[in-house]
């Protein structure tokens, strides 16, 4: 097997630089918005500010996701697979982990989990997977 130039090497770093980038900024626009929308709203806001306060946190997760499904349609077909099985991946675990833990709050004294945190820790479980794929295919 040939190894890679050091041209290719510098090029595919600057791509993950810049898709890590990209990641990062629309994450914590994302945890922004939210702590944002926390600010917001308080015990007497009106409507209109509840709405928006609901709405900013979804059109931002609504970006990160059309980013990253271009992102996907840009990549190699062999990276494009790893993403695909790093998302099929990561929703059954988050689906395995939410309904675990509904199951644990229905029986238990645990603490229902709000639905809202579904997003945050399917992006978590994803970004885990991810790492783990991209190590092992080195």
């Amino acid at each position: 097997m040939e190894s890679e130039s050091s041209a290719s090497v510098a090029k595919r770093r600057a791509r993950f630089l810049r898709q890590f980038s990209a990641e990062f900024i629309l994450a914590s626009a994302f945890v922004a918005a939210v702590f944002f929308g926390v600010k917001l709203v308080d015990g007497n806001s009106p409507n209109y500010l509840r709405g928006l306060a609901a709405l900013l946190p979804v059109i931002v997760l609504t970006l990160w996701w059309c980013f990253y499904s271009v992102h996907i349609m840009r990549l190699e077909e062999f990276y494009q697979t790893i993403a695909i099985r790093s998302i099929a991946i990561a929703c059954a675990a988050t689906l395995w982990l939410t309904t675990a833990y509904g199951f644990m709050a229905l029986y238990m004294n645990v603490p229902e989990m709000p639905l809202v945190m579904v997003a945050p820790l399917t992006t978590s479980v994803y970004a885990i997977i991810r790492g783990a794929f991209t190590l092992k295919y080195r």
